[in-house]
């Protein structure tokens, strides 16, 4: 399964490695996708990895648990978490997501003001 938003360089790599027997690793592949999708909009891609289905993966890529999940950064660093996410505020802070999704944000304003600003000099009849 593989959730694509703008692939490339410039954005967050996910590739998370379940064992799609196991019940809370579809609970991680759904928390991952609102995390990126809350902080990361359109600048992620997700990759979903079910071990059952490849298992060479496992020695390739050294999983020892699962679901784990691997990033690489736009500044091409590479992360590595075990667990569910639950702990979703320390994930987000070693990701520098929340910081991404703030400059986002003033981006945003800054080009909501341009808007208003050019409505104001243009004259309706």
């Amino acid at each position: 399964m593989s959730s694509e938003k703008h692939g490339g360089k410039g954005k967050y790599r996910f590739s998370l490695y379940i064992d799609s027997e196991t019940p809370r690793c579809a609970y991680v592949a759904d928390r991952l996708q609102q995390l990126c999708q809350q902080y990361l909009p359109g600048s992620y891609t997700v990759e979903v990895i079910d071990l059952r289905e490849n298992p060479s993966v496992i020695e390739r890529e050294h999983i020892i648990a699962v679901p784990t999940l691997l990033v690489i950064t736009p500044m091409d660093q590479i992360h590595r978490f075990v667990g569910d996410l639950s702990q979703s505020e320390l994930f987000i802070e070693a990701l520098g997501m929340a910081r991404e999704a703030y400059k986002m944000g003033e981006e945003a304003e800054k080009l909501g003001e341009q808007a208003v600003k050019m409505r104001e000099k243009i004259k309706f009849p």
